[in-house]
């Protein structure tokens, strides 16, 4: 018989405590953390006692009594509860803004139906299975966003401007072809017939060389060839290495092609720069213009030419470096480009005068000369592609690279046409004007973004977090017995000026504005005068003054796919660059965990690769790395790890990981109480350390390599499985574990 409505079908009391026991020893969810199992004991409640009173004497005492009582207790328990508040806090939950933060982050990615132990990087990573983000692409776009923030919303006069409001203004000119509509197009083709390039019509003259060398001066454009020159004193520092327009041209091409579209983009182009439309003002409309009066041969022309560039300059991987002593050997790569065509070139740049030899065919440069070629294929290819198509239509093709290189700064326009829509041209204008923008003026744009990023105190933490990382990798050493440690120890001093950022002299105002004297003020409505104007006034510079303003950031990350902390220029020094000091690596206000697991990862694996750099040949350290190198090496997903990069990037971090535990265990670096994270309170101090050494992995894709680099150190880590409780033989926790430490 079926109990009536809304009466209770009573059980034994022992059945119900058993389901409810059960229940609790799930594993609990909150949000979408896993947490671990809890074993709660449940008991019946005792039996109510009746209070039993005599007479009304006796409640009237008992009132008094419970009313004196209930003061004492006030008296004595409210000063006890504020100091077991104040204790709580102690060693309670961080609830500043960087802490809430960056708990909202991992909590939206972390996984609630992956076993930490199974696979670690699923578990903290699993938010971003199926997105086309990353962590890393999300964190530079904070970083650039700041960036561009500080130059955009600078208020600048229109003389006597300082070195960062040329800057800035200089940018807003820039973003104000995109988001105003100020056309720039008349200026910047001017400047390409002044440089003979007469696009989309043939030269009956052309001199590639002399094309590229004005483009090179004159908005340091390079397309088809990098080449830089410079002396110092008695001698000449040349360098040549490869363009980086063609692959994206190529990319560009594939795309369109895709939808048909390619030839229609070419001849849009055309319409505009034989004047059909100067101003370029009709936006997205352009890509529905057909081009019904262009004639065939001018596309299929161009088509030839183009398929044997991409034959010969693109898809190329090998890169060999090659140094030569005298201009006059380049003739052994480029037979087609004399001797005194690279003279020419070269001395312009330096405004260096030829020598005169008795061959007037093979003049050189009166000095003693270091010529670098980075990428001797390619030079070569070069030669070959002029041989093969001429030099009359590779002019005209140089061009065409130069249009697209410039497109976008020139109208809005071409800027929507080149970028594929309005909406790619609004979203990513603001992204190359600020790479521009550091191209040209170096660090200088980050002035604002150092003041408040880089204070006096960050920076003396990250002083700290250098100097805490490197001593544990020195203790770490000292550990292995057979090891003498004073043949494999380095300077910290010489390790925190090539790791720490240079930014000291972004303090110094007055010095920054003597430095950047020579540049004149720019105009918020004239973006082409401002660039020519200001890379006129660095042709004069000092190569000392370019030296310390350069920066290389920005180019270093756009093509970058994750972290590392990059070698500076051709020095063999690493820098620590500036978006690195922001969450989810680091903030001030963040607790120790995150930071050492963060930015102390990176740390760690800078610190052991300068170490490894500077080791010396005969280091008995050197052979005692390879033969655990080999324990590695048998250990299933790392085998043959020395002739794969990514296995081999796994197995240094693994090595950093095991002397990075150490300086988070240091008694010497800085303790926060409030380690705990509202919304990750169930996690120890120990576990975010270890959640914040591989959130910064998290990716969409290429996941596999993530995931290696992630999981394949801490399986081989002797405080991971403690710190999440991970059975002997889980996958996380492997029977066999190798260590380069002892």
């Amino acid at each position: 018989m079926e109990p009536a409505h809304g009466s209770l079908e009573t059980e034994p009391m022992s059945t119900r405590q058993e389901q409810g026991s059960a229940t609790l020893r799930l594993p609990i969810k909150i949000g979408r953390l896993f947490q671990p199992q809890h074993r709660i004991t449940l008991s019946a409640p005792p039996p109510h006692e009746r209070l039993k009173l005599g007479n009304r004497s006796t409640v009237v005492a008992a009132l008094l009594a419970v009313a004196v009582a209930v003061c004492v207790v006030s008296a004595v328990a409210v000063p006890i509860a504020r100091r077991m508040r104040r204790a709580a806090q102690r060693v309670g939950l961080c609830d500043t803004t960087a802490c809430t933060s960056y708990a909202r982050m991992v909590a939206q990615s972390t996984s609630g139906s992956v076993n930490p132990c199974h696979n670690f990087y699923r578990f903290v990573c699993e938010g971003y299975a199926n997105s086309s983000r990353s962590v890393f692409r999300d964190h530079v776009d904070t970083f650039t966003g700041l960036v561009s923030r500080s130059l955009r919303t600078a208020v600048a006069p229109e003389s006597g401007q300082s070195a960062f409001e040329k800057a800035a203004v200089f940018y807003q000119s820039c973003v104000a072809v995109v988001a105003e509509g100020v056309s720039q197009f008349d200026e910047f083709r001017a400047v390409m017939s002044d440089a003979g390039i007469l696009w989309p019509q043939v030269s009956k003259r052309p001199n590639i060389m002399a094309s590229m060398l004005k483009m090179a001066v004159t908005l340091n454009i390079f397309t088809l060839v990098f080449f830089a020159a410079d002396h110092d004193g008695e001698k000449c520092h040349i360098e040549i290495w490869k363009g980086d327009v063609l692959e994206h041209l190529k990319r560009r091409r594939r795309e369109l092609e895709a939808n048909g579209k390619y030839q229609l983009y070419y001849d849009t182009f055309i319409q505009i720069f034989e004047g059909y439309d100067k101003n370029a003002t009709m936006g997205g409309s352009l890509l529905a213009s057909a081009t019904s009066g262009s004639e065939s041969t001018r596309w299929e022309y161009f088509l030839q030419i183009e398929n044997v560039a991409f034959h010969y300059l693109t898809g190329r991987k090998a890169v060999v470096k090659t140094v030569f002593d005298d201009v006059g050997k380049l003739k052994r790569i480029s037979p087609s480009i004399s001797p005194k065509r690279w003279a020419h070139l070269f001395g312009q740049m330096m405004f260096a005068p030829l020598n005169k030899v008795d061959n007037l065919s093979s003049p050189s440069l009166p000095c003693s000369q270091e010529i670098t070629v980075w990428d001797l294929q390619y030079l070569r290819a070069l030669d070959d592609l002029l041989l093969a198509v001429g030099e009359q239509r590779l002019h005209f093709y140089y061009g065409w690279t130069v249009v697209q290189a410039l497109a976008r700064f020139m109208s809005y326009g071409l800027a929507v046409l080149s970028y594929g829509s309005a909406k790619a041209a609004r979203d990513e204008s603001s992204l190359h004007c600020l790479r521009l923008t550091e191209a040209t003026m170096g660090l200088v744009v980050y002035e604002r973004y150092a003041a408040r990023y880089f204070s006096q105190d960050i920076r003396v933490e990250l002083h700290e977090m250098v100097n805490v990382v490197y001593s544990a990798l020195l203790r770490s050493i000292q550990a292995i017995p057979e090891l003498d440690v004073r043949d494999t120890s380095m300077g910290l001093r010489q390790l925190e000026r090539t790791l720490l950022p240079n930014f000291e002299f972004l303090d110094n105002k007055d010095r920054l504005d003597r430095l950047l004297a020579q540049v004149p003020s720019m105009v918020r409505r004239s973006f082409a005068h401002n660039w020519l104007e200001l890379q006129r006034a660095l042709r004069h510079m000092s190569s000392e003054v370019r030296g310390v303003t350069s920066s290389w950031y920005l180019s270093s990350i756009a093509a970058a796919s994750g972290y590392s902390i990059h070698k500076a220029g051709n020095k063999g020094e690493l820098g620590l660059a500036p978006y690195l000091t922001l969450l989810p690596l680091y903030d001030a206000s963040v607790v120790g965990s995150v930071k050492y697991g963060g930015l102390g990862s990176l740390i760690a694996e800078a610190t052991f690769q300068f170490f490894e750099e500077h080791l010396p040949l005969q280091s008995s350290f050197r052979s005692h790395l390879e033969q655990r190198t080999r324990c590695y090496e048998s250990a299933g997903p790392l085998r043959e790890l020395q002739g794969d990069p990514v296995k081999r990037a796994a197995f240094k971090r693994a090595i950093s990981q095991s002397f990075l535990w150490q300086a988070f265990q240091s008694p010497l670096r800085r303790r926060d109480y409030q380690w705990r994270l509202h919304g990750l309170e169930y996690f120890s101090e120990q576990q975010l350390f270890f959640m914040a050494s591989c959130f910064p992995l998290c990716s969409g894709y290429q996941s596999g390599i993530a995931e290696l680099t992630c999981n394949e150190p801490l399986r081989h880590s002797r405080h991971f499985p403690g710190a999440f409780r991970c059975p002997g033989g889980a996958p996380m926790n492997p029977r066999l574990k190798c260590s380069v430490f002892y």
